[in-house]
């Protein structure tokens, strides 16, 4: 599941002879630092520069990032209609970037005011942390 959080969608090209480029600060999501997951919004320099200790490993703000942190990565990507609803279109803004067109959502490293799409995938994560915390108060407090 880690795995699938910290590179879903991001491919690298290949070649005429099936060769795969070069991995760049494109190939993996960073996410926001918390305190439980701590330094991970500098996950694109660890595979981009893997030869750096990981107390020195830089921020790179042209790499993609999600707009909510790896804690509720896990959880968002437990339910696939959820998940792909708000990063599905992260990816192909990041596509559409690439090709030099305007992106259609904006948030988190995209320069620019926020969509509306991007305001109501934020609203989407908000209301699901919610209901995720709910639950587990709930389940905390009458199943314990």
């Amino acid at each position: 599941m880690v795995n699938y959080i910290e590179h879903y969608g991001l491919l690298r090209d290949k070649d005429s002879n099936g060769i795969y480029e070069s991995i760049t600060n494109m190939h993996s999501w960073n996410s926001r630092s918390t305190k439980i997951m701590w330094r991970l919004q500098r996950h694109s320099d660890h595979h981009h520069q893997s030869y750096r200790p990981y107390q020195i490993l830089k921020m790179k703000n042209e790499a993609p990032t999600y707009p909510f942190d790896y804690n509720y990565g896990f959880v968002i990507a437990l339910v696939p209609p959820i998940w792909f609803y708000c990063v599905n279109p992260k990816i192909d803004a990041m596509k559409a970037k690439e090709k030099g067109l305007i992106p259609k959502c904006t948030y988190d490293n995209f320069e620019g005011e926020k969509t509306n799409l991007d305001k109501h995938i934020d609203q989407v994560i908000a209301v699901y942390k919610t209901i995720v915390f709910i639950l587990l108060t709930y389940a905390t407090y009458y199943c314990a």
